[in-house]
């Protein structure tokens, strides 16, 4: 049974926000020339989907709800105080909770003010408005307040901080969170669409433009998500931050299913920014006293990447080595289950806590920067990087949120109109197997989600909204697989622990962390990653152990034979399955054949989503977006080639692979600088009908 807190069950969602008063923040430099249009964030998409998210925001409850966390904290979640800002649109009245208080503390808006070498968090030269002081009653604090009246109709909403009784945000904040990219959107479209009538600029929600120079009564949400994917495309793969030159590419290069794998990185220059342990001084542990930022040999054999998400405060020994999440389907796998496994406020990185803060997909980048970008191991804000901007956050998260697919299939219900089902004969019965093994029980139509009981009260047993998808964790052995199966190399590879910082239940209220029997910090669980997009992101798992001790030539096949294992027979999620160890090898390869199939028709649609783009932008000017164009087409031809090798040799039929070469073929004609612009732009268009025609080949 559920124990209901005096706190409003807080434990849910780690929150925190701040409003801007009175001054927007700064613009960008009129100087800065705008970012070339996207090609690999699909902006329409995010247009989409948020005019469905703002639909059912007007449905109501028009409630807004602001996680607030311990800035930048990756390790602290559990232990220290959580909370939330709700601002209630009918009520005109704002809630602020913290759990886990152990002191008075004030909350405060803040508007954060752009500028280089500014970020996110409150900083001197933000404008400041105090909101009030919370009450402490046992281990919550509390405050309600309105937020009606005329001294609030210029109000609007941007970062909240939670401080200590007395003290300023802007010299030590406590907690902090901003609203999410739709909830800011939103909140400027409404600005720019009602007249300001003294309550929260009418009745609509007081949240920040995304874009200050936007003039009131001109705001095209269209138009500034397209911006929005534009810039973030831009950050994403050139932003360095003012660190070592890594950027987000540098782990999610576009060209290689935004991952990486030990033969890609085989063929990067060996003065890439993804070296730089191997060329800095100040990042080699073999020159600066043995602190780790990376080791090279894991990260050249098994594409591993070092993490401290365990905390910074033990670099030569406190880490784990990670596969790299690649970030497609970002928009379908963030929703974390209501009951549990929380904070995080969202699901993100292979233990699902991989986001610091609230832990949601805004603060991704704050994480990716502490933890990649540094310049030393010091890892101070601006000295060894420059934690992003709001803007930037704006930016990053909506071109997140445009990558890859966005719907979930479905592979039961021909009814539904994202049935799939297949040509290949045994590729539909690897399909049936899949189902038949309950492999859905973690991946829901091949995807990232799992039903989870929800949080209704009084809910029957049967009823069928007594649960609901969410991404969620499990412990299905891995790392112990990993004891049993060592990757021979002989180099630290500590026990990663999983989602967390602690074994539940090993350590007293407000004690420290104590380790696991393996050394490790954490429950023992690991997100649920979907495997539609699995075949050509190889090797697969959170630290890649299939790469090192296969269990099959063919590595997909490989994969699905770990669950046949006595450690994941042995673990917490093989008790999912009542007879865990019942796969035959066939069943296997036929799972194997389905995962490839389905893997072949997403590399389809990515890439007619990457030439439909080019044709758009051809049609407009080509000579002007060349570039761009080139790239998109490129990027089309990379996703047909990881078609043709996921399928090569298993003799699929009927057989893609004509359509397949004959749209790479058209490829290489867009791509000729000496055909005519015309005969270039045809050649994009029919690329995407011969796609058209694979998919066919594959689908029934």
């Amino acid at each position: 049974m559920r124990t209901v807190l005096s706190c409003a069950l807080l434990a849910t969602a780690a929150t925190c926000a701040a409003l801007l008063w009175r001054t927007p923040r700064a613009a960008a430099p009129q100087s800065e020339a705008p970012p070339p249009p996207a090609i690999v964030g699909d902006a329409e998409q995010v247009k989409r989907a948020y005019a469905q998210w703002r639909e059912e925001f007007e449905a109501g409850p028009r409630q807004v709800e602001v996680p607030l966390a311990q800035p930048a904290a990756h390790i602290r979640r559990r232990s220290g105080p959580v909370g939330s800002l709700t601002l209630d649109l009918d009520q005109h009245s704002v809630l602020v909770q913290v759990e886990n208080a152990v002191e008075p503390m004030d909350a405060w808006l803040v508007a954060n003010v752009d500028g280089p070498r500014r970020s996110f968090l409150p900083e001197p030269g933000d404008e400041l408005r105090y909101l009030g002081a919370l009450e402490l009653d046992g281990g919550c604090a509390q405050l309600a307040t309105s937020v009606a009246g005329p001294e609030w109709s210029d109000m609007t909403l941007d970062t909240v901080a939670i401080t200590r009784r007395g003290e300023r945000p802007d010299a030590q904040t406590l907690l902090v969170g901003q609203p999410n990219v739709f909830e800011r959107l939103y909140g400027a479209e409404l600005a720019a669409r009602k007249p300001r009538e003294g309550v929260l600029l009418g009745d609509g929600l007081p949240l920040a433009m995304i874009a200050p120079q936007i003039a009131i009564g001109s705001f095209d949400p269209a138009g500034q998500i397209q911006a929005l994917v534009d810039h973030g495309e831009k950050l994403f793969f050139l932003g360095t931050f003012s660190g070592n030159g890594r950027t987000c590419g540098t782990c999610h290069p576009a060209e290689n299913n935004l991952t990486l794998d030990p033969d890609f990185i085989a063929t990067m220059d060996p003065l890439d920014p993804l070296f730089v342990a191997e060329f800095d001084p100040n990042l080699d542990s073999s020159q600066n006293g043995g602190l780790m930022f990376e080791q090279p040999q894991l990260m050249h054999q098994f594409a591993l990447i070092l993490e401290n998400l365990d905390g910074f405060d033990d670099l030569a020994n406190r880490f784990v080595m990670r596969a790299v999440s690649h970030t497609f389907a970002q928009k379908a796998q963030l929703r974390r289950p209501v009951v549990g496994q929380s904070p995080p406020k969202q699901r993100l990185g292979w233990s699902g806590d991989g986001s610091p803060g609230p832990g949601t997909l805004r603060e991704f980048a704050v994480g990716a920067v502490t933890q990649h970008f540094p310049r030393t191991l010091n890892r101070v804000p601006g000295v060894d990087f420059v934690l992003p901007s709001s803007t930037q956050l704006d930016a990053l998260e909506a071109f997140q949120l445009a990558l890859g697919r966005q719907e979930e299939v479905e592979l039961s219900n021909p009814a539904d109109p994202n049935f799939i089902a297949f040509e290949d004969v045994d590729a539909e019965q690897g399909k049936q197997t899949f189902l038949g093994l309950r492999c859905g029980t973690c991946h829901d139509n091949a995807g990232s989600n799992s039903f989870f009981t929800t949080d209704f009260t009084g809910v029957q047993v049967g009823d069928p909204f007594a649960f609901t998808l969410a991404n969620g964790n499990f412990d299905t052995g891995v790392e112990t697989f990993l004891l049993n199966n060592p990757d021979g190399t002989g180099l630290p590879r500590p026990f990663d622990g999983g989602f967390g910082t602690q074994p539940t239940g090993m350590a007293p209220p407000g004690g420290l962390p104590i380790p696991g029997p393996f050394g490790e910090f954490g429950d023992n669980t690991f997100n649920t990653p979907s495997v539609i997009e699995f075949a050509d992101t190889l090797p697969g798992f959170h630290n890649n152990i299939t790469a090192s001790t296969p269990l099959h030539p063919d590595p997909v096949v490989s994969a699905v034979l770990f669950y046949r294992t006595a450690e994941f027979a042995n673990s917490s999620g093989g008790q999912f399955e009542p007879t865990p160890l019942s796969m035959s090898g066939l069943d296997a390869e036929l799972t194997a054949r389905f995962l490839r199939a389905i893997n072949a028709v997403q590399n389809s649609r990515n890439a007619r989503r990457f030439l439909l783009r080019a044709y758009d932008l051809a049609l407009t000017n080509f000579t002007a977006f060349e570039p761009v164009i080139l790239r998109g087409v490129g990027l089309a031809d990379f996703e047909v080639e990881d078609a043709q090798q996921v399928l090569a040799g298993f003799g699929f039929s009927p057989d893609p692979d004509p359509a397949f070469s004959d749209a790479r073929a058209l490829i290489d004609i867009a791509e000729d600088p000496f055909q005519p612009i015309a005969t270039r732009t045809v050649a994009i268009k029919k690329a995407w009908y011969r796609l058209l025609d694979a998919e066919n080949d594959l689908l029934q």
